[in-house]
């Protein structure tokens, strides 16, 4: 009769390692199983091993992120959040184009994720969030993910959603949601602050380093014009998707590969589809 105690620990024991075994089994699963497609071998090896080493330590926001990213590849399941905020009068000469737009995601290496809901913690600033450039094409398992950090916009992060009255329509690039980031890195970004940007003009021929981003989601879609992806000298943001200098490689390793994905990523904002209508809060 002794030998029960022990016999029930030991079963207890083992269903508890069991459980670990499965529910890790699950979750790296559930982040790479969109990449189980012909020609995306390399994609689905690196995946794993990202999900395996905990590069990405958000498992939620990894796995819905390449959901996303994959459903959104060649061709956006819904466009018209993306077509409707573009401004006829806008500089950018791509975001009047709307099939440039509908084409959706053409990068199938790399993408950013931007928790939203994870300070930067080196040097942790209001607003300041961590985000990770994904390289699922690097043949080199320390190039994998990298990580830096964006700034916020001013003030409290989703003051300006799409059901607040008081506040809508402004800042929308705070907000969390899909980006296709354009295919090219311009210098024209303006400033009315020229002084403060004097180190980043000087380093890059006078201008300041930017990719014009579309909104595509019903809580960022107005952010396609004067709100781009932007290098600044600044510890906070104004409402653009903004990084320091230091971090101009992520652009220029996104942009040659075509248009990408930018995912600000925070629960609230989780769209359920892959349409326009933001229902998170259903």
């Amino acid at each position: 009769m002794k030998s029960f105690p022990v016999m029930n620990w030991i079963s207890t024991a083992l269903l508890v390692v069991l459980t670990i075994i499965v529910c890790e089994t699950a979750r790296s699963a559930s982040a790479c199983d969109y990449l189980k497609s012909p020609g995306l071998e390399t994609q689905l090896a690196n995946c794993k091993a990202v999900v395996s080493k905990n590069l990405v330590p958000n498992p939620a926001a990894l796995t819905y992120t390449i959901w996303y990213w994959v459903s959104n590849q060649n061709s956006l399941k819904d466009s018209s959040c993306g077509i409707t905020g573009i401004d006829p009068k806008d500089r950018c000469e791509n975001c009047v184009n709307q099939n440039w737009i509908a084409q959706g995601f053409t990068n199938k290496c790399s993408f950013i994720l931007n928790d939203l809901d994870q300070q930067w913690a080196p040097d942790p600033q209001p607003g300041r969030s961590t985000a990770y450039f994904v390289d699922l094409c690097a043949k080199d398992p320390s190039q994998l993910v990298t990580s830096f950090y964006v700034n916020g916009g001013t003030g409290k992060r989703f003051d300006d959603s799409p059901d607040n009255p008081k506040t809508k329509f402004i800042n929308k690039s705070t907000l969390a949601g899909a980006f296709l980031l354009d295919n090219k890195i311009r210098g024209d970004f303006w400033t009315t602050q020229p002084d403060k940007y004097k180190i980043i003009t000087d380093e890059n021929n006078g201008g300041i380093p930017s990719i014009r981003v579309i909104g595509l989601n019903s809580s960022n879609n107005d952010s396609e014009s004067w709100k781009p992806f932007h290098l600044t000298p600044f510890k906070t943001g104004w409402g653009c998707l903004a990084v320091h200098k230091s971090n101009l490689h992520v652009m220029q390793n996104l942009v040659f590969r075509g248009t990408s994905l930018f995912m600000a990523y925070s629960p609230k904002y989780e769209q359920r589809g892959t349409s326009c209508v933001n229902d998170s809060s259903k």
